[in-house]
């Protein structure tokens, strides 16, 4: 034997042996199928037309009902379900370069780092085709090629959408054009290709993607603008249907406008218009006759193997939804209805429950984690989402979120005609968070326009009254307690990774005793949640110390445009958690102390307890005399005060009886530590206010707990927007990523005047509401908040503790024994009390 012989021969030995460790690996492991369809919605009742669908899947499988899509748009949604994360973590949040398409996934890394790379190291074949992402072009499909799949037949741009001329790139080879075939049974016969290789190779699993473009808008993309027509059905199918019409749900073509943003700007559509989109849902209704066509064909092959069958999981879904006169909208999606984030998703195979129905909430980025599960492969700490238990035997041991995490940034595109004269409406931007538990089903919104959304969609299915801002209640919850709490969780969501995405309460409730949204509406967490409401009670304390035309408002994002929006930006104030740990230190960690301006503008050091936020506002006000009204009291006391060192000038904000009754009437006692002395423990809940502004053309930050004005560089009333928010990002970064207990307001001149003065009716209304939900909201603090009182009656407790004896006890009840008897007193006069 020859040394020659002798290698090759330990060479297949050593193959052989490989083989059969990836053999064994991946000995009972599942297969999977994975249908997808582009845009199909739920709520319009196409499932209902699709006997295939009803039959293979609806029948035979466990239908999720509230299954979400993450982004409702084509490419991010895709990208996050191939994943396991969210849009905000993917860095892919649009349909084109630069923010979002093949281009950007190949940017951010993800054609080495997704699911199909995954499973084959995990001993998977993988087989691909139809529609991947949009941006996957003939410009794009080659410089790289797509990683991960052993076999693919993919659709390419700019004939992905053209049902009769569609463009395909078959394993690398070169793409070519179909005329006069059928986009929808060209995927069909590639899918059925590669699961005859796929049975064939029975040695090894396989996943199997199968992406139909129906009931997607044939798109024309070139030449731009992009031409969004109806789908083309295949012509078999151009018959059917000839009389059905869109569901006409209460919230189709309503009376009434949405709540928020361009949805308040909406007319009714006119009855061509509503003619127009019912033969364009009659359209789409056709086109997916071939997508069962399509189900038909796979079921048929994998009947032919049953060994296979019984060992396949099979998943029916779509990227997202689709809406259709729904809210007065024009055919499209991107929004944040129901219509378009609550979408179809079935799934059948090894034990799960035939014929079932589940309201367990799930979403795209739980998809691969779902995968990973079934296949017995070991779940990545870094996925946002988590496995669904589609087995009787997961479903039996759950502990699944409550929660969808829903975003999308940038405008919505109409979808054929432009009945309003516009192909786009801006201001689409919103955070979304979908809530379902045993007994509360909601929906909560916040917009880029600072414009919130709450829907109960238990009693209102069809998201017609916005519950914000309301007097109403939720499950006994006043709206105002609840929404604290969704906006919470929403904070926490808008910018978590990882386990924080899966168990967002954990980070509001570091402690882990809050796991649901029930468990966070007990009312011991009433007045930490009551740290994100503070614009209502600062306008308050404002007005009450005679300052003229100006409001607070909370800021959502850090976002210099949001501020811009506003209008006149006279400062910002901050509220945060003191980070614990810290050394003390003589120069700020950002910016420089300027203690000459300290003689100069007006700076006050915070010498009395649980005084930031009274001392934050005044700090910006009495540094804007001249741009704005403040009123007798407060330039009395700031020419009273003037000539006072800073220590001196914070001990006369108890002198003034007006500061300090408006104090009183909202503060409470908590917790309050010298930021530079660190003495705060990891479970003490220590927050502070400090506030900026643009002063004598600089940006200062105005901390009474530090020794001077913090100077953060030269800065304009014009350039505030911009330049405060590097600083606020700088600031917010030295916390932990799991750190959100933040809280942003910007100091604006009445949002009112500005309404009145842009003609704005609906913005006049919405902030008038918005004092008036307000007023309600203060009149409950006031009788909740004990301020300065509050520091009195812990001494007095204090000292009768130390007296023992029971002197504390008997304190008590001589105080209710009191109470008591002018409660009967009162009713003796005929005085009404509680």
């Amino acid at each position: 034997m020859t040394p020659s012989q002798a290698l090759l021969l330990a060479s297949a030995g050593t193959a052989a042996l490989v083989h059969s460790a990836a053999n064994a690996s991946t000995a009972g492991k599942p297969n999977f199928i994975f249908i997808m369809t582009d845009d199909q919605d739920l709520h319009l009742d196409s499932l209902d037309y699709q006997p295939a669908v009803q039959k293979h899947f609806r029948q035979e499988e466990t239908w999720f009902q509230r299954h979400f899509c993450t982004v409702a748009l084509c490419c991010p949604s895709r990208v996050s379900l191939l994943t396991g994360k969210a849009a905000h973590n993917t860095n892919v949040t649009d349909v084109a370069a630069p923010y979002g398409g093949y281009p950007r996934f190949i940017e951010e890394g993800f054609n080495d780092d997704y699911l199909p790379v995954w499973l084959q190291d995990a001993g998977y074949n993988t087989y691909y085709t139809g529609k991947m992402m949009n941006g996957h072009s003939l410009a794009t499909y080659d410089n790289p090629r797509i990683n991960g799949w052993n076999g693919s037949d993919f659709l390419i741009d700019p004939g992905t959408y053209v049902f009769y001329n569609a463009t395909m790139s078959r394993n690398h080879d070169p793409a070519r054009n179909y005329p006069g075939e059928y986009s929808t049974d060209l995927v069909a016969a590639a899918a059925v290709g590669f699961l005859d290789d796929a049975i064939k190779d029975s040695e090894r699993p396989f996943f199997l993607g199968v992406a139909p473009i129906a009931p997607h808008s044939e798109t024309i993309t070139s030449p731009r603008p992009a031409k969004f027509n109806p789908p083309v059905p295949a012509k078999r199918h151009e018959h059917l249907f000839p009389n059905v019409t869109i569901p006409r749900t209460p919230n189709f073509n309503p009376n009434t406008t949405g709540s928020a943003s361009y949805f308040k700007t909406l007319r009714q559509l006119n009855q061509s218009e509503i003619d127009y989109n019912d033969d364009w849902y009659r359209k789409r209704l056709q086109s997916l006759q071939s997508v069962d066509e399509l189900i038909d064909s796979i079921i048929e092959r994998l009947s032919a193997s049953p060994a296979v069958l019984n060992n396949t999981y099979l998943i029916y879904t779509t990227d997202n939804g689709f809406h259709m006169g729904q809210h007065r909208l024009p055919p499209g999606k991107s929004c944040n209805i129901e219509e378009d984030v609550n979408i179809p998703f079935f799934i059948r195979g090894p034990g799960v429950p035939k014929g079932a129905v589940q309201r367990i909430p799930s979403s795209h980025t739980d998809m691969v984690p779902t995968l990973f599960s079934l296949a017995g492969i070991p779940l990545r700490d870094d996925f946002d989402g988590e496995p669904i238990p589609v087995t009787s035997e997961l479903l039996a041991k759950s502990e699944k979120s409550e929660h969808v995490n829903i975003e999308f940034w940038g405008d919505y595109l109409v979808e054929g005609n432009t009945f309003f004269g516009a192909s786009q409406f801006p201001n689409n931007t919103y955070k979304h968070v979908r809530v379902v538990g045993g007994d509360y089903d909601l929906a909560y919104a916040v917009w880029c326009t600072n414009e919130h959304e709450l829907y109960d969609m238990t009693t209102d299915p069809y998201q017609l009254t916005n519950l914000h801002g309301t007097n109403a209640t939720v499950n006994t919850w006043a709206v105002g307690s609840l929404a604290a709490r969704l906006n919470g969780l929403l904070l926490t969501l808008k910018r978590c990774k990882g386990r924080v995405c899966r168990r967002p309460w954990e980070t509001l409730h570091p402690c882990g005793d809050v796991k649901t949204l029930r468990d966070a509406m007990d009312s011991r967490f009433d007045a930490f949640y009551e740290q994100h409401q503070h614009a209502g009670v600062f306008t308050y304390l404002i007005e009450k110390l005679g300052v003229k035309d100006v409001q607070f408002e909370e800021l959502t994002t850090l976002d210099a445009d949001e501020l811009r929006a506003l209008g006149d930006v006279y400062g910002v104030i901050f509220l945060f958690k003191y980070p614990t740990g810290e050394e003390a230190s003589s120069v700020p960690r950002d910016g420089r102390y300027d203690h000459e301006a300290a003689r100069e503008l007006f700076f006050a050091a915070q010498t009395i307890q649980n005084a930031c936020g009274t001392q934050a506002l005044i700090s910006v006000l009495l540094n804007k005399e001249g741009e704005v009204d403040i009123g007798k009291e407060l330039s009395e006391f700031k020419a009273f005060a003037g000539e006072f060192p800073p220590e001196l000038r914070g001990e006369t904000l108890s002198n003034s009886d007006l500061i300090r009754e408006t104090h009183n009437s909202f503060a409470r006692s908590s917790p309050f530590v010298d930021e530079t002395q660190r003495t705060a423990t990891e479970d003490d809940d220590v927050y502070h206010f400090i506030a900026y502004t643009s002063i004598n053309g600089k940006l200062y930050e105005l901390d009474g707990l530090q020794p001077a004005p913090i100077l953060h560089g030269a800065c304009t009333n014009d350039e505030f927007p911009s330049k405060i928010i590097p600083v606020l990002q700088r600031r917010i970064a030295r916390y932990p990523a799991t750190e959100i207990r933040f809280n942003l307001m910007a100091c604006v001149r009445d949002l009112r005047l500005r309404a009145r003065e842009l003609g704005d009716d609906e913005g006049l209304e919405d902030q008038e509401d918005k004092r008036a939900q307000w007023l309600w909201e203060n009149s409950l603090r006031r009788h909740n908040f004990v301020g300065f009182v509050g520091e009195l009656l812990k001494g007095v407790v204090k000292a009768k503790l130390e007296q023992g004896g029971g002197a504390y006890d008997k304190w008590v009840d001589e105080a209710k024994g009191r109470t008591k008897k002018r409660r009967e007193d009162a009713r003796k006069q005929g005085v009404a009390v509680e």
